[in-house]
């Protein structure tokens, strides 16, 4: 009796140590491609912060050029999120003469961590023409019409 209890344990424990071998092989089979979706998702996230940074950057140009002729451009630097160091960094460069159609290129740079030479900052570059039409309004003063 005492042997058939001895024999019963160790097959009980082959059997778990069996079963513990081969959850954990197709763990680590899956380990792979979880760490590569993993990066995937935080490359997406990057890149995604970056569009929406340069389409900021093509409003702001828009609205910048209906408002002043003389507009060239600028560099922003946006904090992302006030707990976090990310860093949105945003280049505006407006080509041509005003008398013309202007051409508008445009920089957006994500820098997670907010340290500008990390190998996982992603840039976004957009480069349009616009074309405003700028209409001025007779101005309501009339100072001359006083008798």
């Amino acid at each position: 009796m005492r042997n058939e209890t001895r024999d019963r344990r160790a097959f009980l424990m082959v059997a778990v140590l069996a079963v513990m071998v081969t959850v954990s092989s197709i763990l680590l089979s899956m380990l792979p491609n979880l760490l590569r979706l993993r990066r995937e998702g935080r490359f997406d996230n990057v890149r995604l912060q970056a569009e929406l940074l340069a389409q900021a950057g093509v409003m702001r140009a828009t609205s910048q050029l209906q408002n002043n002729s003389n507009y060239r451009g600028e560099e922003w630097r946006v904090p992302i999120h006030k707990d976090s160091k990310d860093l949105g960094i945003v280049r505006i460069e407006i080509l041509g003469n005003p008398s013309e159609s202007r051409e508008v290129r445009i920089v957006a740079r994500f820098v997670p961590n907010g340290i500008e030479e990390v190998p996982n900052a992603y840039e976004h570059s957009v480069q349009t023409e616009l074309q405003l039409k700028i209409q001025t309004l007779p101005s309501e003063d009339k100072q001359g019409d006083k008798k």
